[in-house]
C-alpha cells in the first residue's frame, strides 16, 4: 500500500471516529435538553400551588423550586460545554474532510502519472 493510500485511509478512520463522536454528542444534547424541559415542567406545575400554606411548607416548596433553579443552572452550563464541544468537532471534521480531498486528489493523480505513457522519450 501506497504513503498516500495509507493516508488517506487514515483521514478516513479519522473521520469515521468524529462521526461517531458527533452521534455521541448530539444524542446527549438531545438527552439533556428532554431533562431540561421535563424539570421546567415540574417546576412550572410545583408552582401553580393555589392553597394557602403555613410557614414549614413555604420553606419546603421554596427550597424546592430553589433546587429546581440550580439543576436547571447546572444543565444549562453542560449544554454549553457540549455545544462548544460539538463547535470544535465540527471544525475537525471539516479540517480532515480537506485532508481527505487533498489526499484522494494526489493519489488520483498518482495513479494516473502510472497509468499513462511516458511523455518524454528520446527523439
Amino acid at each position: 500500500m501506497s504513503l498516500k493510500a495509507r493516508r488517506e485511509q487514515s483521514v478516513r478512520s479519522a473521520l469515521s471516529t468524529l462521526a461517531r463522536q458527533e452521534h455521541a454528542l448530539l444524542t446527549e444534547l438531545d438527552s439533556l435538553a428532554r431533562e431540561q424541559d421535563t424539570l421546567r415542567q415540574t417546576w412550572r406545575d410545583r408552582c401553580n400551588i393555589s392553597a394557602v400554606l403555613d410557614r414549614n411548607a413555604l420553606s419546603a416548596i421554596k427550597s424546592e423550586l430553589s433546587d429546581y433553579y440550580l439543576t436547571e443552572q447546572r444543565l444549562i452550563e453542560r449544554l454549553h460545554v457540549l455545544k462548544h464541544q460539538l463547535d470544535e468537532l465540527r471544525v475537525e471534521k471539516c479540517r480532515q474532510a480537506k485532508l481527505l480531498k487533498k489526499a484522494v486528489t494526489a493519489q488520483e493523480k498518482f495513479t494516473l502519472l502510472l497509468e499513462s505513457p511516458c511523455v518524454f522519450q528520446e527523439r
